[in-house]
C-alpha cells in the first residue's frame, strides 16, 4: 500500500489510505499542496476585498434595491405568465382545476395566438421593410454658426464699409446696404453649413445602417415587436460595445483566399425578456429611478470580464472557483411555469445552469465609488450621486464603472401595444381580448359538451324491475331489455328515454358574435390577415382600401409608441457614440433624427402615387419653367427610389449644372461671344468706376426694396459679388 501511494505521489496524483474499504485520509504531493496553498490565499484575499466597508455596503445596496424590485414585481409577473399562457392556448391553473373539477371538455379556442400573430406581421411590415430603413437623419432646419465664424464676418463687413467711406465719403452708404450684406454673407455660410450637414447626415445614416446590421439590431427588433404583442411591453438593449469573433478572408501568398478568425468590437443590440427586468417600484418610465437585469452568462463570457476596466479579477476569479462546476442560479417562484410555457420542460434538471448575474443601473453616491476604486478625476464631488452600472454574482461585486452615456441615460428601450401614462408597463392584445377570449372559451366548452350530450339519449331505469343479469351501463342499437311487472301499478315503463335538446346553432351564433369583438378590442380587423368573409365596404376594393386605411390608424398609434421609445432613442445613442469614440467618420453635430415609420412608411404607397399624379400635373411649360430642370429631378429621383429604381438613372445637381455650363459654352462659341447682357451687367461696370472690388460689393449688395432674396442673395448684388 505504501508503494502504491508512492507512485501515485510520483505521477502527481492525491492517493488515499483506506480503512475497511473507506478513505480517511489525504495524501497530496507537494505541487497539490502548494495548489491547495494558493488557492487559500486567493480566497483569503477575495474575501477580504468583499468584506471591506465600502463593498460590503455596495452590496447591501443593491441587494436591498433588488428585493424591493422583484417584491413590487408580483403582478406584473403574474401578468407577463397569463399572457404568455393565453398566447400558447392553456388555461389558468385554477381555471383547469374548476373545469375538470365540473367534467366535460377543456378545449381552448387560440384566438389570441391568431391575434397576436397578425399584429406582429402587421408591425414588422411597417418596420422592418425590405430595402427601407425605419429611421433617417437630416440636419438640423437652421445650422448654428459658430462664433469665430459670425466675428469674422463681421469684421469683413466693417472693412468693405470703412473702405467705402474713405473712398466715397459718409453718403456713399447707407445702414440699409451694410445690414444687406451682413445677412448675404450669413446666409451664405448657413448654406454652406447646411450642405456640409447634409452630407454627414447622409454618411452618419449609412453608418448606423451598417451597425445596426451587423449589431442585430434588426432581429432584435423584430423579437421585441413579438414580445409587445404578448406582453405588457417589450425590451429591447443597446447599443453594447462587444468584442466577438468573426470570420475574414485574406489573401496568402500564392494569391488563394483564406478565411481567419479575429477579434472585432461592434455595437450590439439584444432583445431583453419581459421576465428578465425589473423596475425600482415606482418607475414611471425605463429611465426613472433604477433598473435591474437578470442575465446568465457562462464561465467564458465572465473570464473574458477580467482585465476590462471596472471589474476586479479577484472576485470573477472566486466566483469562477465557487461556482465554476455547479453554476448559480437565482431561483425565483416563476422560472418553473416560464421555462415549461418557454418550451424548456427541462431546464430545472441542467447540471449547470450558468451564472446568473444582477446587472445594475442606477445611482450610487461619489464616495463610495472612489473606495471601490474608481479615479478620482472621474469623480469630482464625492458626495454627488453618479449613474452606474454594476454587476453581482450571488451577492459578490464583481464590477462598477460610470455609465458611458453623457445624459446617464441606460442603453435600455421599452414600448407597448397600448400605452399607459407613467408606466412601463402598457397592455398588449392578449389583455385587450382577454374577456373575449374566455367567453369564446365557455362557448366552445357548451357547444362541445352539448353535441356530446345531445349525440344520444338520456336513459332512466327501474332498476327493480330489470333482469340482475342485465348490463345496465351498455346502451347499442336493437337490443332487448328484460323487466318485471310493475307491482306498484303505476303504469310506467320500466326503461325511459329522453333525448337532450341541441342548442349548438345559437351557441354558435353567441360564440360569432364575440369572435368579432376580439377584432374591435385589439383593433386587428379580421381583413387584415386575409379573411375573405368580410362584409360590407369590405366587398369591393375601394372600400376595403378605405376599411384598411381606418384600420391603420390602430397601427400608426402602436407604430408611433416604437419610433419614440426605441428607434429615436436608439437611434440618438448610436450618433452620440460615433460622435464620441469614432475616429473615422466626419462629425457634424447639427442633425434631427427622425423615426419615420409612423409618418411616412405606412402611407408610402399613397404618398407614391400622389408623387406620379403630380409629375403629371406639372408636365407643362410654366410648371417647368418655375420649378427648372433641377426641381424636375428632384421629383423624378423621389419617384425612382419609391419605386426601388436607384437614382443613378437621373443626372446629380453637378451633372446638370455641367451640362447647362457646356450648353453655355456652345452656344458662346457660335455666337462669338457676342451674348446678351444679363440683368446686373450695369452693376458690374459701375464697379470699375467706383473705387474698387470692394466698394462696388458695398454699392450693389442686395436690397429688399428691389426684390431680393435675402437668403440666397442672387438678384442684382450676384454678378457684382461674382466680379469682386
Amino acid at each position: 500500500m505504501e508503494r502504491n501511494a508512492a507512485i501515485n505521489t510520483a505521477q502527481g496524483q492525491a492517493p488515499t489510505l483506506s480503512a475497511g474499504g473507506r478513505g480517511i485520509l489525504r495524501v497530496v504531493s507537494p505541487a497539490g499542496l502548494a495548489q491547495i496553498e494558493n488557492e487559500a490565499e486567493l480566497r483569503k484575499k477575495a474575501q477580504e476585498e468583499q468584506s471591506k466597508p465600502v463593498i460590503l455596503s455596495l452590496a447591501q445596496d443593491l441587494k436591498v434595491k433588488f428585493q424591493a424590485a422583484a417584491n413590487s414585481r408580483h403582478e406584473i409577473e403574474e401578468r407577463l405568465l397569463q399572457c404568455r399562457r393565453q398566447r400558447s392556448g392553456k388555461y389558468d391553473p385554477e381555471v383547469l382545476q374548476k373545469i375538470r373539477k365540473t367534467g366535460g371538455a377543456d378545449v381552448f379556442m387560440n384566438l389570441t395566438s391568431v391575434k397576436c400573430r397578425a399584429a406582429g406581421a402587421w408591425i414588422k411590415d411597417v418596420l422592418l421593410q425590405p430595402g427601407e430603413r425605419p429611421f433617417a437623419i437630416v440636419p438640423t432646419p437652421v445650422p448654428e454658426i459658430p462664433k469665430d465664424e459670425e466675428t469674422r464676418i463681421v469684421e469683413e463687413v466693417f472693412n468693405e464699409t470703412k473702405e467705402m467711406m474713405m473712398a466715397g465719403g459718409i453718403e456713399s452708404i447707407t445702414t440699409q446696404q451694410v445690414g444687406d450684406r451682413l445677412q448675404e454673407l450669413l446666409a451664405r455660410v448657413a448654406q454652406e453649413k447646411q450642405e456640409s450637414a447634409k452630407m454627414a447626415a447622409t454618411r452618419f445614416e449609412t453608418k448606423i445602417d451598417d451597425e445596426f446590421q451587423q449589431g442585430g439590431f434588426y432581429e432584435a427588433l423584430g423579437l421585441m415587436i413579438d414580445d409587445l404583442a404578448t406582453y405588457p411591453a417589450g425590451f429591447i438593449c443597446g447599443p453594447e460595445v462587444r468584442k466577438v469573433k468573426t470570420q475574414v478572408w485574406g489573401q496568402v501568398d500564392d494569391g488563394r483566399w483564406m478565411p481567419r478568425i479575429a477579434d472585432k468590437l461592434l455595437r450590439q443590440y439584444r432583445r431583453i425578456n419581459p421576465f428578465d427586468i425589473y423596475p425600482s417600484p415606482g418607475a414611471r418610465n425605463i429611465q426613472d429611478g433604477y433598473l435591474f437585469e437578470r442575465a446568465t452568462f457562462s464561465r467564458s463570457a465572465l473570464a473574458r470580464m477580467i482585465g476590462v476596466p471596472g471589474f476586479s479579477e479577484i472576485a470573477i476569479r472566486q466566483i469562477l472557483r465557487d461556482y465554476g462546476e455547479k453554476g448559480h442560479k437565482l431561483a425565483l417562484t416563476t422560472d418553473s411555469e416560464r421555462a415549461d410555457l418557454e418550451n424548456r420542460p427541462n431546464e430545472q434538471t441542467d447540471p449547470w445552469p450558468g451564472l446568473d448575474t444582477l446587472i445594475f443601473w442606477g445611482e450610487i453616491q461619489g464616495r463610495k465609488l472612489i473606495e471601490w476604486g474608481m479615479k478620482k478625476e472621474l469623480i469630482p464631488d464625492p458626495d454627488m450621486d453618479y449613474q452606474i452600472t454594476a454587476w453581482m454574482i450571488d451577492y459578490t461585486v464583481i464590477g462598477a464603472r460610470l455609465n458611458s452615456n453623457p445624459l446617464g441615460l441606460r442603453p435600455y428601450h421599452s414600448a407597448s401595444y397600448e400605452p399607459m401614462s407613467d408606466s412601463i408597463y402598457g397592455r398588449s392584445p392578449v389583455e385587450l381580448m382577454r374577456d373575449v377570449q374566455r367567453i369564446c372559451n365557455a362557448l366552445a366548452r357548451a357547444v362541445v359538451n352539448n353535441a356530446g350530450m345531445a349525440s344520444g339519449p338520456q336513459v332512466e331505469i327501474n332498476k327493480d324491475r330489470t333482469d340482475p343479469d342485465e348490463d345496465l351501463e351498455s346502451i347499442w342499437a336493437w337490443r332487448i331489455w328484460k323487466t318485471k311487472d310493475d307491482a306498484s301499478g303505476h303504469g310506467k315503463p320500466a326503461i325511459q328515454f329522453y333525448q337532450p335538446q341541441a342548442i349548438m346553432d345559437q351557441l354558435l351564433k353567441v360564440y360569432e358574435y364575440f369572435f368579432n369583438q376580439a377584432s374591435e378590442h385589439t383593433g386587428i380587423p379580421q381583413y387584415i390577415y386575409g379573411d375573405a368573409n368580410v362584409g360590407g365596404a369590405g366587398k369591393t376594393a375601394s372600400g376595403l382600401s378605405m376599411l384598411m386605411n381606418a384600420a391603420s390608424k390602430t397601427l400608426k398609434a402602436v407604430v408611433f409608441g416604437i419610433d419614440n421609445g426605441v428607434i429615436r432613442p436608439i437611434v440618438r445613442d448610436h450618433w452620440t457614440h460615433l460622435m464620441l469614440y469614432d475616429e473615422t467618420e466626419y462629425k457634424s453635430g447639427d442633425i434631427n433624427i427622425i423615426a419615420r415609420a409612423s409618418e411616412y412608411l405606412i402611407i408610402q404607397e399613397q404618398l407614391q402615387i400622389r408623387r406620379q399624379e403630380f409629375l403629371n400635373m406639372t408636365n407643362n411649360q410654366v410648371d417647368i419653367a418655375i420649378m427648372g430642370t433641377k426641381g424636375r429631378a428632384t421629383i423624378l429621383r423621389e419617384v425612382a427610389k419609391g419605386l426601388k429604381l436607384g437614382q443613378d438613372i437621373i443626372p446629380t445637381k453637378d451633372e446638370i449644372d455641367a451640362a447647362e455650363q457646356a450648353e453655355k459654352d456652345k452656344i458662346e462659341a457660335t455666337t462669338g461671344g457676342q451674348m446678351e447682357e444679363a440683368p446686373g451687367a450695369a452693376g458690374a461696370a459701375a464697379m470699375t468706376q467706383s473705387g474698387g472690388p470692394r466698394r462696388a460689393a458695398i454699392q450693389t449688395m442686395p436690397s429688399k426694396s428691389r426684390g431680393i432674396n435675402p437668403a440666397g442673395g442672387r438678384a442684382g448684388g450676384e454678378q457684382a459679388r461674382m466680379a469682386a
